[in-house]
């Protein structure tokens, strides 16, 4: 895939109805996470590795319009 198709896609997916939905998914999901409630070090570690998560797909659209603009 060449790099202007991939921007030109990722625009494209960040116009959408169903991403805006997604992204407000993804903040109740990151924002129910306590980890108060964590009754082992594994529970907490597997938490943590889920909130990272949710907020890598978060910053997924800014990372891709930062390395755009780079880009150019």
């Amino acid at each position: 895939m060449t790099d202007d198709k991939f921007f030109d896609d990722a625009r494209t997916l960040f116009l959408t109805d169903g991403w805006a939905e997604y992204q407000k998914e993804l903040e109740v999901m990151a924002s129910s996470f306590t980890f108060d409630g964590c009754s082992s070090s594994d529970e907490f570690w597997r938490s943590k590795g889920a909130l990272e998560a949710i907020r890598r797909i978060q910053a997924y659209e800014d990372m891709v319009k930062q390395a755009e603009a780079e880009r150019e």
